[in-house]
Formats: C-alpha cells, sequence, structure tokens
C-alpha cells in the first residue's frame, strides 16, 4: 500500500456502513457536486483555455449561471445532510468546503466583471439622425450592438451594428 493509499484511508476510512440512509451517498455526492462547482467556476474565470467557442455560442450564460448556483446549492445541501447522519464529518465538511469556495469565487466573478448587458445607451439625436445602443463587457470579451435610422441630404438611411471582440492583452 502506497502513502497516497494510507493518507486517503486515514482521512476518509471509517467502518460506518454505506448503506442508503447512512450519510455516506450524500457525502460522496457532496464531494462530486462541490468538484463539478469548483470546475464550473473556473470554466467562468478561464473561458477561454476551459470551454470552447462552439459551447459558448450554444448555451445561455443565464442558464449556465443558474444550473452553477443550483449546483453548488446541491452540494451544501447534501453535504447538510451527510454531517447529520455520519459519525465521521470528514465527506459532508469536504462537499459543504468546495461548495463554498466555488460560492465565494463565483461571487468574486459577479462583483468583479459586468455579466449583463449594460444599460441602454442613451438615444441620440442630431437633426434627423437617431441612434440607439447597448454594450456587454465582460472579463475577455465584449458584444455590443447599435441601431441608426434617419435622412441625410434627402436619402433615407438604416444603420445596424453588431460588434464582438476578444480582449488580447494591455493597450500600449
Amino acid at each position: 500500500m502506497s502513502d497516497l493509499d494510507r493518507a486517503f484511508k486515514r482521512i476518509f476510512d471509517d467502518d460506518d456502513p454505506t448503506v442508503a440512509g447512512s450519510g455516506w451517498w450524500s457525502g460522496a455526492a457532496a464531494v462530486f457536486c462541490g468538484f463539478l462547482a469548483v470546475a464550473g467556476v473556473a470554466c467562468f474565470l478561464f473561458p477561454d483555455w476551459l470551454t470552447t467557442p462552439e459551447v459558448r455560442a450554444r448555451l445561455p450564460l443565464a442558464w449556465a449561471r443558474a444550473i452553477l448556483q443550483a449546483v453548488i446549492v446541491l452540494a451544501f445541501v447534501l453535504g447538510l445532510v451527510s454531517t447529520a447522519l455520519r459519525r465521521r464529518k470528514v465527506l459532508g465538511l469536504l462537499g459543504m468546503s468546495l461548495a463554498s469556495i466555488a460560492s465565494i469565487l463565483k461571487h468574486g466573478l459577479d462583483k468583479a466583471y459586468a455579466t449583463e448587458p449594460t444599460p441602454d445607451l442613451p438615444p441620440i439625436r442630431h437633426g434627423n439622425i437617431r441612434g440607439t445602443g447597448s454594450a456587454r463587457l465582460l472579463r475577455s470579451t465584449m458584444d455590443g450592438e447599435t441601431s441608426m435610422t434617419g435622412e441625410l441630404q434627402g436619402q433615407k438611411f438604416e444603420i445596424s451594428t453588431k460588434v464582438t471582440g476578444k480582449r488580447l492583452g494591455p493597450c500600449r
């Protein structure tokens, strides 16, 4: 038996049963959900390295955040159940710790970077030209839309733009 096996046995092993209702399954599920939550937050922190553009394009950001929040809550609740049912609390406490770490990182991510569209830009009006727009700034990407209509030298026009960009580094 290796040193790592002995360390895991010393930390996680006990003589309590592992049947349903013993708290073992909820503890194991709490640890699993906790790791999923931390991995999910890592995907939000490093989207260019841990996700693909195809997935980011197809999965709405609001849904991804809701799923991540549900996994964090599930990990914490399962950890609570496990600590209530088992004599050794290590699985439940580990699951709740991972959920807490994910929650703290997610909260910091929410506060540090705007994830919702900025308020619509104030409408502009210059003679017969009118326009509106909005922009969304994330950690490493930006997207925005503008729309202008008007009449210039007797010609009516309508201009719509969509802009997306990726942060490459600091401006020089």
